[in-house]
């Protein structure tokens, strides 16, 4: 069984998952994705794939069947976020998953995508009122003032977001005087969390974002850590007692990369973007497919770690993914 983009043979899974090939190189833009065009109509034939996808929305809605033959189409997006939202659609629609994953190779994604083109082809909408579909929804992670929301940990204890965290022009700075990282407030789950981090000039250094952190701060709280340490960006760090697996294997402390690294140089901007879907995790670093966990926590918060050296952050965005209803028999959607 697959999870989004995982094969049968490895577990990877985020929404999706858990065994691509280490080669793979998902397809995602420069870090505005998920902005669609602001003045373009809501059609169908729309040039941005996330307005099709919007127009997708409304037609089913209608019981309009001409969406049912965009959707396969927008299964091989350039933008993770639609071909993920679009897979989640159809499988909502149709209760069937095609072996589709939004992580896998473009050949495989081809053959899942033909196949739903057969399914949409003797589709009905008759019924499609009724349906819930699977939704991304935004979650401002900053006010874009201060950290309100946010709540710094150092050895283990609250404390004042500033000196050691700073917010100016959209930039997180981290001094790096401090051991701990500073967290949301909330938990979340079902997303898709996209950052950008780079360290100073001649610097490099080690950090990492946590997720599916437990309520219980601690100089090691309870949650994974993608790391960001220079030349180990998207290594798994399983903090405290958490409970995952990587590979089908139970995560031990540690599980390396996928892939050789594909950091940019000291001082340029990177991206992670981190998808977790019932408990199952997908990591890229700067569009590739790095690492990935499943049966992990289902909900956490989200935090930056501190360890010693500078670094800065900026474009965090979070998409939430509505839940999907259960099919029959199941409890979470295949692996990808």
């Amino acid at each position: 069984m697959t999870v989004f983009g995982i094969s049968p043979v490895t577990p990877l899974t985020m929404l999706c998952l858990l065994s691509l090939p280490s080669s793979i190189t998902l397809r995602t833009g420069p870090g505005d994705e998920f902005r669609p065009a602001a003045q373009e109509p809501v059609t169908l034939d729309a040039k941005d794939p996330a307005i099709r996808l919007k127009a997708c929305r409304k037609a089913i809605r209608k019981g309009d069947a001409k969406c049912l033959a965009v959707l396969p189409r927008l299964l091989l997006a350039k933008e993770f976020h639609v071909r993920l939202e679009a897979m989640l659609i159809l499988h909502s629609l149709s209760k069937e998953r095609f072996g589709y994953s939004p992580g896998q190779p473009l050949e495989q994604q081809r053959v899942a995508a033909l196949k739903w083109l057969r399914w949409a082809r003797a589709a009905q909408l008759d019924d499609s009122a009724g349906t819930q579909l699977p939704e991304m929804k935004r979650i401002d992670l900053l006010n874009g003032k201060d950290f309100q929301g946010w709540q710094a940990i150092d050895g283990g204890r609250p404390t004042p977001a500033a000196p050691v965290w700073t917010y100016r022009d959209g930039i997180i700075a981290c001094s790096g005087k401090a051991k701990g990282y500073l967290r949301t407030e909330k938990p979340y789950d079902n997303y898709i969390l996209s950052v950008e981090w780079r360290w100073p000039e001649g610097t490099g250094g080690d950090s990492g974002i946590f997720f599916m952190l437990s309520d219980e701060d601690a100089l090691i709280p309870n949650g994974l850590e993608a790391q960001l340490y220079s030349g180990r960006a998207g290594d798994f760090w399983s903090l405290g007692a958490f409970q995952a697996k990587v590979s089908g294997k139970q995560l031990i402390s540690y599980a390396r990369k996928r892939t050789e690294t594909n950091e940019k140089p000291i001082g340029e901007w990177n991206r992670m973007q981190i998808a977790v879907y019932e408990g199952n995790v997908t990591v890229l670093v700067n569009g590739t497919l790095q690492n990935g966990a499943t049966e992990g926590r289902r909900s956490g918060r989200i935090g930056l770690q501190v360890e010693g050296d500078a670094i800065e952050f900026r474009n965090l965005e979070l998409f939430q993914i509505r839940a999907v209803p259960p099919v029959e028999g199941q409890n979470k959607l295949p692996a990808p």
